[in-house]
């Protein structure tokens, strides 16, 4: 089996496009002429494969979304690359809300939110999930880690959502130690993270995944080993890794997902993750198809950063290693240039740790030395 999910509700989507989305209609005839005649997953398969750096690329030449949001959007986002999004339906365009119920929040907690609630989607997908909870928010947003720490320890407060290595740093400097649960996204967590955070802070920690175009895609469920995915509103495909064959459910591969929403272009859309399955759970996220990274949540994708590149006039070699538990970026770059460290952080919105100048770097690449990447 090549994907999971209910084919027939992708039948019902194109359906429903055909008939109700006239632009995302002809965007989809105009890539795969007979895509409103597929009966089977063989000719679904027809229709290439949409990937990010296509779907940024349409909507530069048409901004703001290349004329394929048919509807009026809730909220407005931008997500690097830059790849504009939109929310347009409390609660079930994200589902987060699910993620959440799974691992056992509930309204008797008290969340501290540690995304960020402007530009890219984060903070928003897990206030709107905490408020269908019914469960109370300290919308924290990015902040240093001892103000973070106070602030749990003024309200209390019971639960944390955000990323592994903040938690940690947080969980590290508060007295009260109220933090009894996590729910982690945009970093992996292996399962000697899990036992440590567990056993140095008493906090219980799952972790979802998914994407700011379409919310969650999978959850750790309390009692499973692995994360489940949310085939009521995605359908899934697994791919090799950068190609268009389809690749065994227990091999590695790249998650393609279809949105069943009529109203999003999310056909076939690259995540540009490598995954494997057991038993149709999702294991983990162990890559990138390309030398894209993450970094503190933040993607930087290759084709990003060599457009960055090309508008310094440089080579430069981006290295992301980990020392102590965090994230750092290191640069090596051909030549100098002025104030790189300030037009990278223009750019992407993250620190650099340090520079070299190298004269003898040949190419612009990507290097991620990170050692707990892809390891269960």
């Amino acid at each position: 089996m090549a994907f999971l999910g209910d084919f027939g509700a992708v039948i019902s989507l194109l359906k429903k496009i055909y008939d109700t989305n006239p632009p995302l209609r002809d965007f989809l005839k105009n890539r795969y002429s007979g895509i409103f005649n597929v009966e089977s997953y063989d000719d679904f398969r027809k229709l290439p494969i949409l990937r990010k750096s296509e779907y940024s690329k349409i909507q530069q030449n048409n901004p703001p979304f290349g004329n394929l949001i048919n509807v009026k959007p809730i909220k407005y986002f931008q997500s690097p690359g830059p790849i504009n999004n939109v929310k347009i339906l409390d609660f079930e365009h994200y589902r987060f809300y699910k993620g959440l119920k799974a691992v056992g929040f509930d309204e008797s907690d008290i969340v501290v939110n540690s995304f960020g609630y402007s530009i890219t989607p984060a903070g928003e997908m897990f206030d709107e999930a905490c408020r269908y909870l019914n469960i109370p928010v300290f919308p924290l947003g990015p902040t240093d880690s001892k103000k973070a720490a106070e602030f749990v320890d003024t309200f209390s407060a019971t639960a944390f959502i955000g990323t592994k290595s903040f938690l940690i740093k947080v969980a590290d400097q508060t007295k009260k130690r109220s933090l009894k649960k996590a729910y982690l996204i945009a970093e992996k967590m292996t399962e000697d993270d899990r036992i440590y955070i567990k056993k140095e802070f008493g906090i219980d920690a799952y972790q979802g995944y998914g994407v700011a175009e379409v919310g969650m895609i999978a959850t750790e469920v309390k009692g499973e080993k692995y994360m489940q995915v949310d085939t009521d509103a995605i359908f899934v495909e697994h791919i090799d890794p950068g190609g268009e064959e389809v690749a065994e459910l227990n091999c590695y591969g790249e998650l393609v997902l279809t949105f069943l929403n009529d109203k999003l272009p999310f056909i076939r859309f690259a995540t540009g993750d490598i995954v494997s399955y057991e038993n149709r759970f999702l294991k983990g996220v162990f890559g990138r198809v390309d030398s894209s990274v993450k970094v503190k949540g933040v993607f930087i994708h290759f084709w990003q950063f060599e457009d960055f590149c090309n508008e310094l006039g440089a080579r430069i070699r981006l290295i992301v290693d980990n020392m102590e538990k965090n994230d750092i970026i290191l640069l090596q770059v051909d030549k100098n240039i002025d104030n790189l460290k300030e037009h990278f952080k223009s750019k992407f919105g993250l620190s650099v740790g340090g520079i070299k100048i190298i004269d003898s770097i040949e190419k612009i690449e990507i290097v991620d030395k990170r050692t707990n990447w892809g390891k269960e």
